[in-house]
This record gives structure tokens, sequence and C-alpha cells, in this order.
């Protein structure tokens, strides 16, 4: 027996199966999560310095209170700033990728936004919007900042010198095969960067100059016991280079420990010396782990700090 349908019956038929699956698109988009995979997917990585920080976890942990200080203690160009855009990282802010590729950065940042105030400020800032893509300048001639909502949680942000350089942010089905760090806060680093960055202090990059040999380096702070842990994590093509790295880390640390005469902080500025005099290395085949731990002076002074 064949059924035959009415015209009528075959319109509805169509009307219903496009509803539920635009139904089932808006399910699927709503129930992404946005974890430090999909973020980091959303960036362009090669060659990239990638960095992440999970700022819901250092606010739940009450670490965020402890590095900020007080909101009592913001200044008043900054309070206006959130009035402005609608946005307060203390409060409505979750997480922060970001990628930097030679003076490029690029940012995926999920959190609750008010998209009508951010694109009425770039507005107000000699911006412009074009359809969904905000841009207006930056504070260095030459640089733009622009945005745009990837989810309606989620900004796509990027600082560069072309508005539509903001274009290589785009949400991925694939993320990436390597594991990433499980911590908090983490930044991975192409070797080569130790190497021509003059920003790092004197005696920071001179410790640091073994693991130029390396592959990767990834520094993560996270849980560790009565303080925060910073680990180091070099990735070396070889064990044979790995093993280097190990001693001349374990060396560098054994000089800075044995220092008959060891050089004071200036005022206000992290104690590095101090610092590294506590790591401790281990070897895993061609990976080299260093662990510190972070005492809360110098969390303090190194959020606080200036750069000289």
């Amino acid at each position: 027996m064949r059924i035959r349908l009415q015209p009528w019956q075959l319109a509805v038929c169509v009307v219903a199966l496009s509803c539920a699956a635009v139904g089932v698109a808006r399910w699927r988009k709503n129930a992404v999560t946005w974890d430090a995979a999909r973020m980091i997917a959303a960036l362009p990585s090669d060659h990239a310095t990638l960095l992440y920080l999970d700022v819901d976890a250092l606010r739940r942990s009450g670490v965020l209170q402890r590095l900020v200080g007080p909101k009592t203690t913001e200044e008043a160009d900054y309070r206006k700033f959130v009035e402005l855009i609608g946005f307060d990282y203390r409060t409505d802010l979750d997480s922060v990728a970001g990628a930097f590729i030679n003076g490029e950065a690029y940012f995926v940042v999920h959190g609750r936004f008010q998209w009508t105030q951010l694109a009425e400020y770039a507005r107000t800032q000699g911006g412009a919007c074009h359809y969904a893509v905000c841009s207006l300048p930056a504070s260095t001639a030459g640089r733009k900042i622009s945005f745009y909502p990837l989810y309606k949680d989620v900004l796509a942000l990027a600082a560069t010198s072309d508005r539509s350089s903001i274009d290589v942010i785009v949400p991925s089905s694939v993320t990436r095969v390597e594991p990433l760090p499980p911590e908090p806060i983490w930044i991975t680093i192409p070797s080569s960067v130790f190497v021509k960055s003059a920003s790092l202090p004197p005696g920071v990059r001179t410790f640091l100059a073994s693991v130029t040999r390396a592959e990767t380096v990834t520094i993560a702070v996270g849980a560790g016991g009565q303080h925060p842990l910073m680990r180091l994590s070099v990735a070396c093509k070889t064990p044979n280079d790995a093993e280097t790295v190990r001693t001349e880390l374990y060396d560098a640390t054994n000089a800075l420990r044995n220092a008959a005469v060891r050089e004071a902080a200036a005022p206000g500025q992290p104690d590095w010396v101090g610092f590294l005099r506590s790591g401790t290395f281990i070897r895993n085949e061609a990976e080299v782990t260093g662990t510190w731990p972070m005492e809360q002076g110098f969390l303090e002074a190194l959020v606080s700090s200036e750069a000289p």
C-alpha cells in the first residue's frame, strides 16, 4: 500500500525537518565546551608562542584575589573603562588563550560580554564595525585592535598591523594531538625566543641559555602544596640533548647556590636569583622537567613590578 502525501502535508514535513535541523544546530553550537584545547585550536599556532590562563580556576581558588588585590584599590580610569564596555575581568573573564607570532598577537577570550557596548566603545575610540567585526586604533602607532564574537560567550581579538589578520582566528573541529599542560597557567615557547628576547632579566637569560637546544619550552604554574609550583618542561630532540640540558640547568643552579655574594633584587622587583636557587631537575627520555616553589612574596613582586 503506497502512502501519498498531499502538497500541504509535504510542506509541513519539510518545515518540521528544517526546524529540527536548526534546533539541532543551535543545540550543538551552545553545547560546545570552550576548554583550552578548543581555544588553542582556533588560533594560528605555527612557530607561535602559545599562552593559556584559566582565570575562573584562579578566581575559585582565591589566587586571583590575592594577586590583584581588593577591588577598592582599582584606579578610577579602569572603573570608567569597565562601565563603558560592560566587562570586568574579575567577574566576567573565564579564560584566555593567546598566540604571539613575529610581534602580532591573537587571542580567544571566554567570558561574559556586552557586545553592543563593545561595538559602541570601538566607535567612540575612532574605530568602526563592519558586520560583526570591529576594529579601533591601538595605543602603538600603525597597529589596530580587531575583535568579533566567535560564539555568544567567546571573543576573537587580534592586535596586529592589519585589520584583516583577525580572519585567521576561526573555530576548528580538530584539536591538537599533543596533550596540553594541565596547569591553569602555562606558556609554550619556541626555543629561539630565548635567544632573541632582550626583555628577560640578564640573570634569567644566562640561566636559560641551555634550553636553546630544545625544540619547545613550556613554563606552567599550578598547585604545589604550601606554595604554587612553577614547572619548566624542555622537550629535546634526543635523550643525549636532554641530559646535557639537565646537567647545565643543575650546574647553573648550583652556581647560584654556592655564590658567596648575591646581588639583592631592586626594590619592588622579584628576586629572580633567590627564586632560581630553589630549582630541582629530572630527565625522562628526551624531556627535562624543572620545578620551583613560588612563595607569596615573589608572586606579589612579580605581579606588581614594572618593567625596568
